[in-house]
């Protein structure tokens, strides 16, 4: 703790305030005149905020000469003089002859200096309020200089309540999605999360490692230490090219955590259109990292709530997953060709859930620019992962195609080629205006549209939307599992509301 200085003055009247403000002084030159224990307290403070420290006095105190044998600090052994200051940035009238301060104040009144006068009973220029560091939180506490009793009072009693209580814990949302990074990079943050475990950090914490996304969940009072931590891991384990990548880490607090985890448990925040695999991926890592009971369990719990209830009220999609309407549509796309074959580009989480509805009445070619032996699902369901290399071979041998990929456009080109030729093609990506050229291609904004009538596209889309409006938003009569600031309102792809959410800020 530090006590507020009432400090002398250099004129000013009792009217005059001061504005409370922080200043970084790190590297700054500070010069403290007098050696004394009022001179001792001062370098201390000025240390700790890591200014350059110059003591000016005939005499120090033992506990400045061992700050001098340390090298953190440089002694003038000599009596005060108004050069001896010049191109210092403050000045800390510290001695104990109270008509020297007043001239060293008049001094650096004259050079542009700030300058503090630790004499008690009038103004200066600076003033040092009663303070106290907790973690990342300092109380200051001034009277403007009138009564420094108060001002430790006021300290010690807001210090007693932040020791007791401490800080409220805040939600966070911390991580990256895989168009930020390179293919290497993003496979080698997977790798990371693989060794993690959850004994490696103090407190819960919730790791999604999918196709789409590297994104940590936790709930911390001290949120920039705990991310920090998880950085600092990364940077362990993933080794020099991955350090290198970590600015594109992305941080949300509070709210904005909160919206941005439904809109990925809700399947908004992919860009692949309507893919919910993610809700699986959001219970399976719950059961990895969090135990059956906690804060954070709840707040997954709570959205994967509301995932399921937009499902229940949106009538046309009632008991059917994503990956279930994708599988139905290729089905009815290739329903009169006997034997048919299907092409799956993108091997992550809807690529499989989608191949796994086809097997048995649809043969699927899986490619993938992963190498095969990571693709384990495939081996799972006796299939073989192709390469990039052997996309255009895949596509003459299909009687259709589904694009899964979010990654770069590699396939488009030849996928292009191939529609022109008579190739279905039921594209996520929503990259390629496929149906302004092909009859039987389909870029969809809704997952249905591929086998419904127009009319039928547009009620799935309005039923998508007011089923999302409708339930979604905040539950007023109750109240979340954590304390939030605000309600918290999520919007479906291409709704009023959702645009007005572009940038992910609850307003």
């Amino acid at each position: 703790m530090r006590d507020e200085v009432t400090p002398d003055a250099s004129g000013g009247s009792a009217e005059e305030r001061y504005l409370p403000l922080g200043i970084r002084v790190s590297g700054l030159p500070m010069f403290v005149i007098g050696g004394g224990k009022v001179g001792t307290r001062k370098v201390l403070t000025l240390l700790d905020a890591g200014a350059l420290v110059t003591v000016v006095a005939p005499q120090i105190s033992d506990a400045l000469q061992r700050l001098l044998d340390a090298g953190r600090i440089t002694w003038l052994d000599e009596t005060y003089r108004c050069d001896l200051i010049r191109g210092a940035r403050m000045v800390i009238a510290a001695t104990s002859d109270r008509g020297l301060n007043e001239q060293i104040s008049r001094d650096a009144e004259e050079l542009g200096i700030l300058c503090c006068l630790a004499s008690a009973g009038r103004r200066s220029r600076v003033i040092f309020p009663a303070a106290y560091e907790q973690g990342p939180v300092t109380i200051a506490v001034h009277t403007n200089g009138a009564e420094c009793t108060q001002s430790r009072w006021l300290r010690d009693r807001l210090a007693a309540v932040l020791r007791s209580e401490g800080l409220p814990p805040r939600i966070v949302a911390f991580g990256t999605d895989r168009q930020s990074l390179t293919q290497e990079q993003f496979e080698a943050l997977a790798q990371v999360e693989a060794q993690l475990t959850p004994a490696d950090f103090e407190g819960e914490v919730l790791i999604l490692s999918t196709c789409q996304r590297w994104e940590a969940y936790f709930i911390s009072a001290a949120p920039r230490t705990f991310r920090s931590r998880i950085l600092d891991l990364i940077a362990a384990k993933g080794g020099p090219s991955l350090s290198r990548s970590l600015q594109v880490f992305t941080t949300r607090y509070d709210t904005r955590a909160v919206h941005h985890l439904l809109q990925v448990a809700s399947g908004l925040a992919s860009p692949l259109q309507g893919e919910t695999e993610v809700v699986g991926q959001l219970r399976a890592a719950a059961d990895r990292w969090l135990p059956d009971d906690g804060p954070l369990r709840h707040l997954i719990g709570w959205a994967l709530a509301m995932h399921s209830r937009v499902r229940r009220e949106a009538p046309a999609l009632e008991g059917r997953s994503w990956a279930g309407v994708i599988a139905d549509a290729i089905k009815r796309l290739t329903a009169d060709v006997p034997s048919p074959a299907m092409a799956i580009i993108g091997c992550g989480g809807l690529g499989e859930a989608v191949a796994r509805r086809l097997q048995g009445e649809v043969t699927v070619l899986p490619i993938s620019r992963r190498e095969a032996a990571l693709v384990a699902w495939c081996g799972e369901l006796g299939l073989r992962a192709r390469a990039c290399s052997e996309l255009g071979e895949s596509l003459s041998s299909a009687d259709a195609v589904f694009v899964a990929s979010d990654g770069a456009d590699w396939w488009r080109e030849e996928v292009a080629a191939a529609a022109r030729g008579g190739l279905a093609v039921l594209d996520l990506t929503g990259g390629h205006p496929w149906h302004q050229q092909c009859p039987r291609c389909y870029g969809l904004s809704e997952i249905g549209a591929a086998t419904l009538t127009v009319s039928e596209a547009v009620d799935l889309a309005r039923a998508r939307g007011e089923a999302f409006e409708r339930t979604v938003e905040w539950e007023a009569q109750r109240r979340p599992q954590l304390p939030l600031r605000e309600r918290v309102v999520i919007g479906c792809r291409g709704s009023e509301l959702s645009c007005a959410q572009t940038d992910g800020i609850v307003r």
